[in-house]
């Protein structure tokens, strides 16, 4: 601190002196006036100046409205180390300091540090070290760190100005924005100062991990270390392009792949699945963000969560870097039933968020939000592959799906949402009406949405479901989306949502046009006497090719006024008479061949939808699938097209059914492996496959691809009777490591089959 603010200091506190103020010192030890800063604060009267003497004081403080000064002895000598000595520690509880009707009022000196506001993501939840509302206040020579809120870890200003000045703060974490600070002002608020600059470094947040300006004016932003030199919107969000001036990065980014995995260190470099950081988002803080050379966090196998490795969600958005697990069934993101993955409001353009093979679980939304995947109105890519989502409770009254966005494009393959709640209806949700002139696109391949349901009471606002899309009443803008091999199975809903009713599996309104291809829609579940299980509505249009409507409680098709339908090859119970037009304007095009019957789906095992060998789907679809844009493989891993013509739903029949016979030696001979799924990137031994016999003869054990084609024989010998366990490491005949996907082996003896077993190898 210069020579000229202590004097400056000294002069405030002799003018205190002279309007007959007091000085009320504060020291642990009995020896001063009070023994707790609270108590000097209850007994003061406005210009008064409570000196805080060193020690650790776990206080959760408030200035009640008053004009007064909290200093620790730092103000009359010029020691460093009577910061680090003087500690506010708010013990987790709630604002370590809170500063609200405040005229005139300063905190100088001291560490502020565990500051907890973050209970049910209520209003005050916000500013974890300091809490400044309606006043207007000094912060000097503070460090501010180690904090946690839902907006403004370090740092929430409200509706004030408040003077920064030589403070570092650090190491903050906020759920839902400004991990550093964070401003709720028309006007910002902020005053940095230019001489004796702050330092802010390395905090946290899903949207502006250090600072969140959302205020409407500029601000100057004037420091001396940042977490990074050249900051982009991942460190700063500010809604007005604010002048920033930065003396030294803290960080120097990095410019390649990083590792992180549960048993990792932040300490590592991070450079290899041998060095691995411990959290994700010490990774995303660190790794570069590059549109030339964009990068991966590689995610090991292993759970990832607050309480077992220290995770902070929900996670920030970092434009060209993916988050890429191990495989989708062994690394997995667990919430806690805390935040969601990811939320990120903040009104910014051409935001890329690209997730791949890991599992989400345990999520909760909060105020404005989603359980799993909240974006705002930016403008946004989004790539989601091998992805589940499950067990997540989306309770937010206000906005509760699971997946919840705005204008943009999004992909997603292969991704399972699978038991969750919500209070509205649930899936890939861009809602908005600020701005109606707006592109959205949805593909989406291979995906299910497997018993998602209403987290309240009949009669609350919502209603539970699968998917609902929406674009704008007034017809401006662009909305298209695809759905193709999707499975959309025992989801229910309660409540009645606008004149058609609620939705319980697919719902397509307002302007929307859709094309439905290869799905299987079914056992969904809806009360509700009007309502139905897909609903095309306000203007919409959707195409239906090779698609299964069955089994659905409730109506299975409703079409609103101004809408285009066309069901082409697909089935649909009780055929066109249970297709609902509600208006005049609505136009059905029943196209043949249709069908009405029962398509003798497998009702058991993985995948229920299956068709069973006398399903009257097999070969039914489209001959001509040009145009359709057909996955190479179904929702079970087999090739899409089996035979002449392709089959009717999500799965395709292959000629593969296992006999009664064969079930039968299967269970006697135990043919196995483990593990499975399993992968060798991880897992170097690969996976063992064992079996046993009981008499002797000439054993074959051969591993086919989905194609049927042989790509190793691990045994080929005369045996005599015994257990058997063979390795196989992902590789062919010529030892090169074989795709992921899934893959078949098969035991004869002596010529004769015996049993055969399904596995999935993922890299």
């Amino acid at each position: 601190m210069s020579k000229k603010i202590i004097i400056f200091l000294f002069v405030i506190i002799c003018a205190n002196s002279w309007l007959q103020s007091t000085i009320i010192e504060i020291k642990q030890d009995g020896s001063g006036d009070f023994e707790t800063i609270q108590t000097g604060i209850d007994t003061s009267a406005n210009n008064d100046t409570i000196l805080v003497f060193p020690g650790i004081y776990y206080e959760n403080i408030d200035y009640l409205e008053k004009s007064i000064t909290v200093a620790s002895t730092y103000i009359i000598s010029e020691e460093d180390s009577l910061i680090s000595q003087t500690i506010i520690d708010g013990n987790q509880v709630t604002h370590c300091v809170e500063m609200r009707n405040c005229e005139n009022s300063a905190v100088i000196g001291f560490t502020i540090r565990n500051g907890w506001a973050i209970v049910d993501y209520a209003d005050d939840d916000v500013g974890g070290g300091v809490y400044v509302r309606n006043s207007n206040v000094q912060i000097s020579r503070c460090i501010i760190k180690d904090n946690r809120a839902y907006r403004g870890g370090g740092l929430l200003v409200r509706d004030s100005e408040v003077f920064l000045s030589g403070n570092k703060i650090l190491y903050n974490y906020a759920t839902g924005g400004g991990g550093g600070i964070q401003t709720s002002n028309p006007t910002n608020g902020l005053i940095f100062d230019e001489e004796c600059l702050n330092d802010i470094y390395c905090n946290y947040a899903c949207q502006g991990s250090d600072l969140y300006l959302a205020g409407q004016d500029a601000v100057d932003i004037i420091v001396d270390t940042f977490t990074v030199a050249v900051p982009d919107n991942f460190y700063i969000v500010r809604v007005q392009q604010t002048p920033l001036s930065i003396q030294y990065g803290k960080i120097e980014p990095v410019n390649s792949d990083l590792y992180v995995s549960p048993e990792g260190e932040d300490t590592n470099s991070g450079l290899s699945a041998e060095e691995p950081l411990k959290t994700i988002a010490w990774a995303q803080t660190i790794i570069k963000s590059d549109s030339l050379n964009p990068h991966i966090i590689h995610l090991a196998e292993g759970i990832f969560s607050p309480s077992l490795n220290e995770q902070k969600f929900p996670m920030n958005v970092k434009n060209y870097v993916t988050i890429e697990g191990e495989n989708k069934y062994t690394t997995i993101l667990d919430a806690e039933n805390q935040t969601p993955l990811i939320k990120h409001s903040a009104t910014e353009l051409n935001k890329n968020v690209t997730l791949k093979k890991f599992t989400f679980r345990n999520g909760k939304s909060f105020f404005f939000g989603a359980s799993f995947f909240s974006l705002g109105s930016s403008y946004y890519k989004v790539f989601l592959e091998d992805i589940i989502v499950k067990d997540c409770d989306s309770n937010d009254i206000v906005s509760n799906e699971v997946f919840r966005s705005f204008d943009g494009s999004y992909t997603f393959k292969n991704v399972d949402i699978l038991n969750t709640s919500s209070l509205r209806a649930m899936g890939i949700i861009p809602v908005f009406w600020e701005n109606p002139s707006l592109h959205i696109d949805i593909y989406m391949e291979n995906c299910r949405f497997v018993h998602n349901y209403p987290a309240g009471q009949p009669g609350e606002w919502g209603n539970g479901g699968a998917i609902t899309i929406s674009g704008h009443s007034s017809g401006e803008g662009e909305y298209n989306a695809v759905f193709n091999n999707v499975e959309i199975r025992d989801n229910y809903t309660n409540l009645v949502v606008g004149g058609y009713g609620s939705i319980s599996g697919l719902w397509i309104t307002d302007y929307f046009n859709a094309t439905i291809i290869n799905s299987s829609i079914g056992d969904n579940i809806t009360h509700e006497s009007s309502g139905g299980t897909v609903s095309i509505s306000s203007n919409s249009n959707a195409d239906f090719y090779n698609t299964i409507l069955y089994n659905n409680w409730g109506r299975e098709l409703s079409i609103g006024e101004n809408c285009n339908v066309t069901m082409t090859n697909s089935l649909v119970q009780t055929g066109e008479g249970e297709i609902v037009l509600y208006d005049e304007t609505s136009i059905l095009e029943w196209l043949t061949p249709n069908l009405d019957t029962d398509p003798l789906w497998l009702n058991d095992g993985d995948y229920p939808f299956a068709l069973n060998e006398l399903s009257p789907c097999i070969d039914a679809g489209t001959p001509d699938t040009t145009g359709l844009s057909l996955p190479a493989y179904d929702l079970a891993g087999n090739p899409r097209i089996y035979g002449e013509t392709i089959d009717i739903g999500a799965y395709e029949w292959h000629g593969m059914d296992v006999n009664e016979e064969l079930i039968i030696n299967n269970e006697r001979i135990g043919l196995k492996n483990f593990p499975n799924p399993f992968g060798t990137k991880s897992n170097k031994a690969g996976t063992t496959i064992s079996f046993s016999l009981k008499e002797s003869g000439q054993a074959v054990v051969e591993i086919f691809n989905i194609k049927g084609q042989k790509v190793k024989t691990l045994m080929d010998a005369y045996t005599s009777p015994g257990k058997f366990n063979l390795n196989w490491s992902g590789k062919d005949e010529t030892d090169q490591k074989v795709s992921s996907g899934t893959y078949f082996y098969r035991l004869t003896i002596d010529g004769e089959e015996r049993a055969y077993e399904k596995m999935l190898l993922l890299r």
